[in-house]
């Protein structure tokens, strides 16, 4: 698959006779591209993302969620977040700015 991100194309193959290989470390082959991650920007914060990474490709859609579901909650100063099974853990981090923890 491809991942863009400016300036930096990166391309990998995996190889894989399952369905799911996404525990199979080492399972990707980096074909091109100087670095072995992406930097990716949302809110305030820098997101190093690489090939074992879990990231939510459509990030306007991502966006959108994060902000649809701030506006549903009623957060306070007390508010703790917890956030289970969150990939790189970009929504507890963009939540716990307003948050107590």
């Amino acid at each position: 698959y491809f991942i863009r991100h400016e300036p930096n194309i990166v391309l990998y193959h995996q190889e894989c006779a399952k369905v799911d290989c996404s525990s199979d470390i080492g399972s990707y082959i980096q074909l091109t591209g100087k670095s072995s991650c992406l930097m990716e920007k949302m809110g305030n914060f820098t997101f190093q993302i690489t090939s074992h990474s879990f990231f939510q490709v459509n990030k306007k859609a991502a966006e959108q969620m994060v902000e649809s579901i701030w506006n549903w909650m009623n957060v306070t100063n007390k508010t703790t977040f917890i956030d289970l099974y969150s990939g790189v853990g970009r929504v507890v981090q963009y939540y716990g700015q307003s948050s107590g923890e």
